[in-house]
C-alpha cells in the first residue's frame, strides 16, 4: 500500500480544524478511498521544538502537527521526522508561492521521496507593492522546483499561468473538500428553501469563503448578468465586506438579488451549508 504524504506550507486563517474547507484532509479522505494511506502534516508554531503529536482520523488517514518557525503566512517545520517515519513514498505539494517549497523539495529529494504539485495561486495577492514584489521574486525558486517535477493546476486559469511562465502543467486537479465534516440536510428542497427563506423557484449560486478581494466573491456578479432572471446568488462569509463585496447586498450592476449572510451566517456557516448543498443540487 501506498503512503502519501499532503504537508500544509500555509499558516493563514484558511483551513483551520474543524473547518469544511481542509484541503489537505478532504484529499487524504479521498486517498484512503482508493485505497492508499495518507498522512497530513500540519505546522503548529506555538509547539515546542520537540512536540510532535498526531491523531488518527480513521484507518488510513492520519494527521500529525509539527513544530514549526513562521514567516507571515508561511511555515517552516523544525522536522520532516514524520515523513521518514511513516515510509513515505510521495508528497503531495499545495505549496503556490509559500517560502518552505524548496526546503521541502530538498528533502524529498535527499530521501528519494517521490514530490509533485497541485497549485492554486503562483503571484502574491498581498496589498503591500513591496511585499509583492518580493514574494514574487522569491517565488522564482519556487518555479525553478515545478518545472522539474510534476506540477497540476487546480483552476484552468492556474494551468494557464503555469504555461506563460514555462512551467509544464501535467493536468488540471481541482480542490476537494473535506465533506465528511458537513451534515446531511433533513427535509425535501421546498422545505429547505423555505426555511432559509429562498425564492422556491429561483436557480442559486453560492459562494462560501472569506470576503476579500483576492477570493473575487463579486465575480458572481458578471456571471448573475450573463444568466436568465431566475438567477440569483448566495454569499456566505466573513471578514471586510468594503475589500471584496462592495456593494453587497444588492451589487447596483448585478440586477438581481445578491444575498449577503455576514457575519451572523457565518456563526451558522455549519448548518446552512448542508441546507444550501440540497437547495442548490450541489
Amino acid at each position: 500500500m501506498r503512503t502519501i504524504a499532503i504537508p500544509q506550507l500555509y499558516c493563514g486563517a484558511s483551513g483551520k480544524k474543524g473547518a469544511y474547507n481542509r484541503q489537505e484532509v478532504g484529499l487524504a479522505r479521498a486517498f484512503a478511498a482508493l485505497g492508499c494511506r495518507a498522512v497530513v502534516l500540519y505546522p503548529d508554531p506555538d509547539a515546542a521544538p520537540e512536540a510532535v503529536t498526531s491523531e488518527d482520523l480513521e484507518p488510513n488517514v492520519r494527521i500529525y502537527y509539527v513544530p514549526a518557525r513562521k514567516a507571515g503566512v508561511s511555515a517552516f517545520y523544525r522536522t520532516w521526522q514524520p515523513l521518514l517515519n511513516e515510509h513515505v513514498d510521495a508528497v503531495h505539494v499545495m505549496g503556490d508561492n509559500a517560502l518552505g517549497v524548496p526546503g521541502l523539495y530538498r528533502f524529498c529529494r535527499d530521501h528519494d521521496i517521490f514530490f509533485y504539485s497541485q497549485l492554486g495561486a503562483i503571484k502574491s495577492t498581498s496589498e503591500n507593492p513591496v511585499t509583492r514584489a518580493v514574494m514574487d521574486l522569491l517565488c522564482r525558486r519556487n518555479l525553478a522546483i515545478y518545472r522539474k517535477t510534476p506540477t497540476y493546476a487546480k483552476t484552468p486559469a492556474v494551468a494557464a499561468q503555469l504555461e506563460q511562465l514555462h512551467v509544464p502543467c501535467a493536468g488540471v486537479m481541482p480542490v476537494g473538500l473535506d465533506t465528511a465534516i458537513i451534515p446531511n440536510a433533513n427535509g425535501e428542497k421546498h422545505e429547505l428553501r423555505e426555511f432559509l427563506k429562498l425564492d422556491p423557484k429561483a436557480n442559486y449560486l453560492v459562494f462560501v469563503g472569506r470576503l476579500d478581494s483576492y477570493k473575487r466573491p463579486l465575480d458572481l456578479v458578471p456571471v448573475l448578468e450573463a444568466l436568465p432572471r431566475s438567477w440569483n446568488a448566495v454569499v456566505i462569509g466573513q471578514g471586510e465586506p468594503d475589500r471584496g463585496t462592495a456593494g453587497c447586498p444588492a451589487h447596483p450592476q448585478a440586477g438581481k438579488p445578491l444575498y449577503l449572510h455576514s457575519p451572523a451566517a457565518q456563526r451558522n456557516r455549519a448548518g446552512l451549508l448542508p441546507c444550501l448543498r440540497c437547495v442548490c443540487e450541489l
